[in-house]
């Protein structure tokens, strides 16, 4: 997964990932590992995330907004504090009151 979003970086900057290694001063051995093995280490992923000027968080698929952390807006903060204290069907209700003031970026992508 993050071994194959890297390589896809690699290409939009017509970069090898050999050149990668040397820009983030590792080892290409140590890129070749997250292939299969192996994770890159907190430090490592930062180095990534500000070289492609991406997100931690899209790095780990945790976004497909390359340039958007989960949580760096503290409304969002607030609402998943607020949403851990709720009972399902309150939880269930924002997310109603959620999708009706974003109901474009609610929709699914295949609908019109």
């Amino acid at each position: 997964m993050l071994y194959e979003k890297v390589k896809k970086l690699c290409a939009a900057k017509q970069l090898s990932l050999k050149d990668l290694a040397i820009h983030l001063e590792i080892s290409a051995a140590t890129i070749s590992r997250w292939k299969s093995d192996s994770s890159p280490n907190a430090a490592q992923l930062l180095k990534l995330a500000n070289y492609f000027n991406v997100s931690v968080d899209y790095l780990l698929d945790r976004t497909d907004i390359p340039n958007c952390n989960v949580y760096d807006d503290e409304d969002i903060i607030s609402i998943q504090r607020a949403k851990a204290n709720m009972s399902d069907s309150d939880t269930q209700r924002m997310m109603e009151i959620l999708k009706l003031a974003f109901k474009n970026e609610f929709k699914d992508k295949g609908s019109d």
